[in-house]
């Protein structure tokens, strides 16, 4: 009642409400005008002072510093190394490949690498053998045997390097043509071998001239393991011995496995001599002939 009666304590309040909420009566803030109640009301968004005016007189004379922004460095991606770099990393991976796979065979495979020796040194262990895998596979003696060919690939390559054959490619491609060319050669070796199995009344004597290069095959994996370990980070002058004592040791194995497969053959020969020798030549001899040929007229 005393408000109501005195009004002109009134007057010193201003009209305008610095709580009201302006956008829901449609007044854009703009709009309005800005006197010295509205400045000094903290709540108040329109009249926020900068940054700068908070500052100290000195320090607001002083430029403000940008953030300086992080960026991402380009990443190079090209790879120029020279050629003994490239070599260094081949030794590496193909004696990494080498190790982790005597690793497994000789934790997994032992009691078959064990027959395979056995195989290899006996004719008995060797006819037992063959019947207790015929109509089941030779599954596990494949395996041995590609990880024969892969090292025999991987030999060929250190050989060639040692001839100082060039084929006008690079290391890593040079290794990867001997592994598949011998990975081929012998595919199709077995190929021509079970054509003729399927044409001529032999399976039986096919199938064990296939056992026994799986056999054979497998042996002479475990001896090129190690020798391309050698050759990888061996001496340079035990690189001589290492590649002609190996080529020595291959080829009394590769004549051994002749005499082998001749008994096994024995009634081929008697009977079918011309095919049988047209065989030998055109399988067996001319395909090591055509390397050695192409291996001499890179030099």
């Amino acid at each position: 009642m005393f408000l109501l009666v005195v009004p002109n304590i009134l007057s010193a309040q201003s009209s305008e409400n610095p709580f009201e909420l302006l956008h829901r009566k449609g007044i854009k803030p703009s709009a309005l005008p800005v006197d010295s109640a509205v400045l000094n009301n903290p709540f108040d968004l329109l009249a926020r002072p900068s940054a700068t005016a908070l500052l100290l007189p000195a320090e607001a004379a002083k430029p403000i510093k940008k953030r300086r922004e992080w960026k991402m460095p380009k990443l190079d991606f090209k790879f120029n190394l020279s050629p003994t770099a490239v070599l260094q990393r081949l030794n590496f991976g193909v004696t990494t490949f080498i190790l982790l796979t005597l690793a497994f065979f000789m934790t997994l495979l032992s009691g078959t690498i064990g027959k395979v020796f056995q195989g290899f040194a006996n004719e008995n262990a060797f006819n037992q053998l063959f019947r207790e895998r015929e109509g089941r596979g030779f599954g596990v003696y494949a395996i041995l045997y590609m990880a024969f060919l892969i090292n025999l690939g991987i030999f060929l390559f250190y050989l060639l390097r040692h001839l100082q054959v060039n084929f006008g490619f690079g290391y890593v491609l040079q290794l990867g043509i001997c592994v598949g060319g011998v990975v081929l050669g012998f595919g199709f070796k077995h190929l021509v071998l079970w054509m003729i199995g399927m044409i001529f009344p032999i399976s039986r004597e096919i199938s064990r001239y296939n056992f026994i290069m799986l056999i054979f095959g497998a042996s002479l994996g475990f001896l090129l393991g190690p020798v391309n370990i050698l050759l990888a980070y061996g001496p340079e002058h035990l690189y001589e011995f290492l590649l002609w004592g190996t080529i020595s040791i291959v080829g009394l194995v590769y004549a051994f496995r002749s005499v082998r497969s001749l008994w096994l053959a024995g009634r081929i020969f008697a009977s079918h001599q011309f095919h049988f020798l047209l065989y030998i030549c055109t399988v067996e001899i001319a395909p090591v002939l055509t390397v050695v040929k192409l291996i001499l007229n890179q030099q």
